[in-house]
């Protein structure tokens, strides 16, 4: 049995990478259309819908360990370490992005880099509510109850208009916990969840209940917060589904190994694509071209160049282990005694 202050040993899943990887891609694709003030409509606004939501979750179903003990002394450390490696180097390309680019404000967004620290404060709750509520399912609940309030508050106009500071502050940056914490809690009643997975019948219904909600958002018959978020849930599961039946395939594919690589690089990607995002398909507008489906490929195909040359620039700065470590939180090699 694993003591309580000894370190859980991480293990990759091959699904979870390639997934990871594909919805970095859409990230940096989406990126470019929108900095370009190209048309995304209808495509990226479908993707929308679960692009980022995926990845909180997934953030959330690596993160939950079910032999985790939620100690003070594994909060700080754990806290600890991912300050490190999200906090310190978002602020370092953050202050070097505005260097670059003759920025001297920080916006809402935090100029683009936002993920990273929202992504920390999301492990900062769980672990402090962890440690406070001992009992798992009391913890579920409460935490739940709070993502479904935050979720709610982030969209309501009222509140950013009467409490601009607070919301800016707080409340829009909690817009996907609720996503984290349903990765959370798929991780801890995996075992059930894969018994829904492996029902058909009920996988059908779900994807199909998925298109029929995003149409609906879509076309703008319907705009109702618990629709977009039972969509947004059902499209993560679907995608999640569609990954793990077919992760024999995805592991002895070129793609899905091409698709790993990324996944396993997300950090890196994201820091470093937005320096190459701004105006990149820029020509697209300036010669008329709005049709939806060729700014889709074009953004798609762009975003393939930029990610490419993200991870060249990564594996290049890599080489370097004290860079590596303080741009990415890359780890330490090992020196054996053959070294």
């Amino acid at each position: 049995m694993r003591e309580g202050n000894q370190p859980i040993t991480k293990q990759r899943i091959g699904y979870i990478d390639s997934m990871r990887g594909l919805m970095m891609i859409l990230v940096v694709s989406v990126h470019v259309a929108w900095s370009s003030g190209c048309n995304t409509f209808p495509y990226f606004a479908f993707l929308g819908l679960f692009r980022l939501p995926l990845f909180f979750f997934i953030s959330g179903f690596i993160f939950y360990k079910k032999e985790q003990v939620w100690n003070f002394s594994n909060c700080i450390k754990f806290l600890s370490n991912k300050f490190l490696v999200q906090i310190i180097p978002t602020a370092i390309f953050l202050s070097l992005f505005m260097l670059i680019f003759s920025i001297s404000t920080i916006n809402a967004k935090y100029n683009g880099f936002w993920f990273t620290i929202a992504l920390f404060e999301y492990f900062f709750v769980y672990v402090l509510f962890s440690l406070i509520i001992k009992k798992q399912i009391i913890n579920n609940i409460v935490l739940l109850i709070i993502a479904l309030i935050l979720y709610i508050l982030s969209s309501d106009v009222s509140v950013y208009e009467k409490y601009p500071f607070i919301y800016n502050a707080i409340i829009w940056n909690f817009e996907f916990f609720i996503f984290f914490v349903a990765g959370t809690l798929t991780k801890q009643y995996f075992d059930k969840v894969k018994i829904i997975f492996n029902k058909d019948i009920i996988m059908t219904i779900i994807i199909i209940s998925m298109f029929i909600g995003g149409c609906l958002l879509l076309k703008k018959y319907v705009f109702k917060l618990e629709l977009k978020l039972a969509t947004s849930m059902l499209g993560l599961f679907s995608i999640f589904y569609f990954f793990m039946k077919n992760s024999n395939y995805i592991d002895n594919s070129r793609i899905g190994r091409v698709l790993q690589y990324i996944g396993r690089r997300t950090l890196d990607i994201y820091l470093l694509h937005i320096f190459f995002i701004t105006n990149s398909i820029s020509w697209v507008k300036d010669n008329g071209i709005d049709s939806p489906t060729i700014i889709f490929i074009i953004s798609i195909a762009t975003s393939l160049v930029i990610t490419w040359i993200c991870l060249l620039i990564s594996n290049i700065l890599r080489t370097n282990p004290i860079l590596g470590k303080i741009l990415f939180g890359a780890k330490t090699p090992i020196k054996t005694t053959n070294d």
